[in-house]
């Protein structure tokens, strides 16, 4: 099996690598292989709601062709799991980081059960100085709830304070996120979903 981590901190060595790395640790015990993408650094166009990934055509791809977006895509579409990795920012996530989830939620939405991340285990890992991560977190829940991923927990918010090197509890919640990562990719593997509904998000009216 295999998970793909999207490190979104402009420090590609820095407190966000570091509590990716706890998770790939736990991970590795498991016999899970993790590649980490370094996004930190990447000229990431915004979405701009054009709203060609909800088209027969586009559905699964966005319309802009000229960053690595649809490439990271394929990425996701070849693993079994996935781990956005982001610092906090002004109470928020970086720029490239923030690209990437909100132009994921609108392709994984509209692509339905052909999205990257359909029932597929997904997970974030935040990376705070004091506050604000609580923010970041749960603008990552958001591109899982549309995605229709599932998540593992941990023993508490996966964030981890300050320097992380020094957060035992930040580090011990990222190591427990790993196992419970990895526990979550065997059972879906074991297990066939059954089929869901063609289409992407169609409008129910009452």
């Amino acid at each position: 099996m295999r998970v793909i981590a999207f490190n979104g901190s402009p420090h590609a060595s820095g407190n966000t690598a570091r509590l990716l790395r706890e998770v790939e640790r736990a991970l590795a015990e498991h016999g899970v292989a993790c590649a980490t993408v370094w996004t930190g650094d990447a000229q990431l166009r915004q979405c701009t709601a054009c709203g060609a990934c909800a088209t027969a055509k586009g559905r699964g791809h966005c319309a802009i062709t000229d960053d690595p977006f649809n490439a990271w895509i394929e990425l996701l579409a070849a693993a079994d799991g996935a781990l956005f990795a982001s610092p906090t920012h002004a109470w928020g996530m970086p720029p490239a980081m923030q690209a990437l989830v909100s132009r994921l939620y609108q392709v994984c939405r509209n692509a339905g059960e052909r999205g990257p991340l359909f029932r597929k285990a997904a997970a974030p890992v935040i990376a705070a100085r004091r506050e604000g991560g609580e923010i970041v977190y749960y603008q990552m829940l958001t591109l899982f709830a549309a995605a229709s991923a599932v998540m593992p927990t941990s023993t508490y918010w996966n964030i981890g304070l300050g320097a992380a090197e020094q957060d035992e509890q930040g580090l011990s919640t990222m190591f427990r996120l790993g196992h419970n990562l990895a526990w979550l990719l065997e059972r879906l593997q074991s297990e066939k979903a059954p089929e869901a509904p063609r289409g992407g998000v169609q409008e129910v009216r009452p």
